[in-house]
């Protein structure tokens, strides 16, 4: 077996593109969200984002996080009373948007059968990079680890990058989650080291890519936060248990200005 050349991508300075994402859950679904934009208009976002900050009188060192926003207790704590639910909704069709009229939209979810077992484990065989003989690995359907391969899912693109750059053409940064997990092997580990893995999807012929994406926290990067609204609308639109339908509203939205939407099948 012929050795497969890693490509390390995520982490150049100089990458044309800079993609940004955040997590989320509700009841049954989860999903992974990106926002990318091109380098040369990130001072763009930050300026459409600081008006809308502006408009609803948003101080600027409030982070713009949905359980913030959709909680009014939590509201009320940040700086946030004057806000009611409309103003909320408001703001999140006014982000989405101004988003989706600048960067590129792109999410994956998984939508757990009711059946779906979160504590099953299953021996799996990974396909050796180095010529040495596959190995195997206990995986355990932990929730934080399939939000790390919806992470990865997010970035299973055509080689053409038509409708959404490859991995080696952007900056990625992802949002930290310091939650110790058991997902992959016998030892616990942290949930955002999934986030660095391996897909040979739009790589180039006997290479595999390698992401290694810039771990944040998620108030370091205003863009990260338009993740976290992107991720939280849509488990909520798509959930049977959700009966509020301003998400499935939101949701139409992002999918008419998203350049992607991917469902992880697991069984």
């Amino acid at each position: 077996m012929n050795k497969v050349r890693e490509i390390l991508v995520g982490n150049n300075r100089n990458a044309p593109c800079i993609a940004y994402g955040d997590e989320s859950s509700y009841e049954e679904i989860l999903t992974y969200a990106f926002a990318i934009v091109h380098r040369v208009n990130l001072e763009k976002i930050d300026s459409l984002i600081e008006k809308i900050r502006d408009k609803y009188s948003i101080p600027h060192d409030i982070s713009l996080h949905c359980r913030i926003l959709f909680n009014s207790s939590a509201r009320e704590n940040n700086k946030l009373g004057h806000l009611e639910d409309e103003d909320v909704k408001n703001i999140i069709l006014d982000i989405v948007s101004a988003m989706g009229d600048i960067c590129l939209l792109r999410y994956a979810y998984f939508v757990a059968p009711s059946e779906f077992d979160f504590d099953k484990i299953v021996m799996t065989t990974f396909q050796s990079t180095d010529g040495s003989p596959p190995p195997k690995f206990p995986i355990k359907y932990d929730k934080k680890g399939i939000l790390g391969l919806l992470m990865l899912v997010c970035f299973a693109v055509p080689p053409d990058g038509k409708k959404w750059p490859t991995p080696d053409k952007c900056e990625i940064f992802v949002s930290e989650d310091y939650s110790r997990i058991h997902f992959l092997g016998t030892k616990r580990s942290r949930a955002d080291n999934y986030y660095r893995g391996i897909s040979d999807i739009g790589a180039p012929p006997g290479c595999v890519f390698r992401l290694n994406p810039v771990i944040l926290k998620s108030d370091d990067a205003t863009l990260l936060q338009v993740a976290d609204i992107l991720s939280y609308i849509c488990p909520h639109a798509i959930s049977k248990k959700c009966r509020n339908y301003f998400f499935k509203y939101a949701l139409n939205l992002v999918r008419r200005k998203t350049s992607g939407v991917l469902n992880l099948d697991i069984r």
